[in-house]
């Protein structure tokens, strides 16, 4: 069986569907929690919110991320975390950018060059 990649960059690898990867239900069902209570905090204490429906919104979007989470944690896809690096280069404790002198720019006409051996 082979994947396509569609509009994916080239070096992104293939994530099939693997029964064996475990889905992180205490950690989906922690952040889930989390986005409910700040919810509900910012609409009673910010927007003094009393209707119902407002929560229950809540609610079924908490619901409706663990639903979509779960079945990408079987794609092997993992949100990056405030103790996770997100850069594969921070990772390995270097820097992304290598610093160095700046090479000089080719000479223009602004900065006194014509582009154009002179005679």
């Amino acid at each position: 069986m082979e994947f396509r990649r569609v509009g994916a960059p080239w070096n992104t690898p293939l994530m099939p569907w693997d029964a064996d990867r475990p889905i992180p239900w205490k950690r989906l069902l922690r952040e889930a929690l989390i986005f409910l209570l700040l919810g509900a905090l910012i609409f009673a204490f910010v927007l003094h919110t009393e209707r119902a429906s407002s929560y229950v919104g809540l609610v079924i979007g908490a619901g409706l991320f663990v639903l979509i989470s779960a079945p990408l944690s079987k794609f092997g896809y993992l949100r990056p975390t405030l103790n996770r690096p997100r850069s594969p280069a921070r990772a390995a404790g270097r820097q992304a950018v290598t610093p160095g002198p700046r090479p000089k720019p080719a000479p223009t006409r602004r900065t006194g060059g014509s582009g154009k051996p002179r005679r």
